[in-house]
């Protein structure tokens, strides 16, 4: 998985928050009292930075009206993009849609890119990273 929306709630908000989102893991955050669920976005590759996009559009689209309400009542969370630097690139640039992070925003979501070492080969296409990079 190279998309994962992290997804930080209130514990008295856990059990809805589990049901809405659906999360693949679920863990304390801390000693405040919150948990923190990760839920599955994109399965693109790291090299796929288009198809992550694209998968995270229509995650919010689906899931939008839950992480609304979710974050009325004290949640908040960070949509982590993963993305790959192969051995013969120094640098990689990551730009987000406006209506990505317009939409991100209002649900009180933060975009994070996560730059992954890779190998050549180790799912790359002519061992650059696609998308808007």
């Amino acid at each position: 998985m190279s998309c994962v929306l992290r997804y930080s709630v209130p514990d008295a908000l856990a059990h809805t928050a589990r049901e809405l989102l659906a999360p693949f893991r679920a863990t304390a955050a801390g000693s405040g009292g919150r948990l923190t669920l990760h839920c599955d976005v994109s399965d693109a590759d790291f090299d796929q930075f288009e198809r992550q996009l694209g998968d995270a559009v229509r995650y919010l689209a689906q899931h939008g009206p839950a992480l609304s309400t979710l974050a009325a009542a004290g949640g908040a969370g960070e949509l982590d993009f993963g993305v790959a630097l192969y051995a013969r690139q120094y640098l990689v640039s990551v730009r987000f849609p406006p209506s990505l992070a317009a939409t991100a925003g209002q649900l009180g979501l933060s975009l994070v890119a996560s730059v992954y070492a890779a190998a050549e080969g180790e799912g790359a296409r002519d061992g650059a990273a696609t998308g808007a990079i």
